[in-house]
């Protein structure tokens, strides 16, 4: 079993999310403490992990998936179903060196070096504070418990949302 920690939780990973398009479904958890002082045993908890469903990767955005606006309904009626809710959000900074418009003749879909890695040239886009960076409007925000923002670093790509390309952070 893997460990993932938030906050004070410890949680043990009871199953595998299969992934449906940018969403994660279901991953069943089981704290193994109820943190500093708690007396709550084992809990089955279910939480429910939104992937990046944000407006530059539906249909007429930066980085369009076809029909990926297609999970927005299904992600609305999936969240009152779980007792968390998380979601990742692309946020990178304005001269992220995973974009084309920052190599000087290279365009998108090149590969470049950065920090030793491989690194394959996007179209600007999840900008912080556009737009197009923002969580789909339909999407029931108050219940989204976390937000883990993701390619952050101007240097590295991020595209899990447990760690970056490079697994430093």
């Amino acid at each position: 079993q893997s460990e993932l920690v938030s906050g004070w939780w410890n949680f043990r990973l009871q199953g595998l999310a299969a992934i449906y398009g940018r969403m994660c479904l279901p991953v069943p958890i089981s704290p193994s403490s109820g943190g500093p002082g708690s007396d709550v045993g084992d809990i089955i908890m279910r939480i429910l992990i939104l992937v990046d469903l944000q407006y530059d990767f539906m249909p007429g955005g930066a980085l369009a998936v076809a029909e990926g606006d297609q999970v927005v309904p299904v992600a609305k009626r999936l969240i009152p179903h779980f007792d968390w809710v998380v979601a990742t959000q692309d946020w990178h900074p304005a001269d992220h060196l995973s974009f084309a418009s920052q190599h000087q003749g290279n365009i998108v879909g090149d590969l470049v070096e950065l920090d030793g890695l491989t690194q394959v040239l996007w179209p600007d886009h999840c900008v912080q504070g556009t737009r197009g960076a923002l969580l789909h409007e339909e999407l029931d925000t108050e219940r989204i418990r976390h937000v883990v923002q993701k390619g952050t670093d101007q240097r590295i790509d991020s595209y899990s949302g447990f760690f970056d390309n490079g697994h430093h952070k």
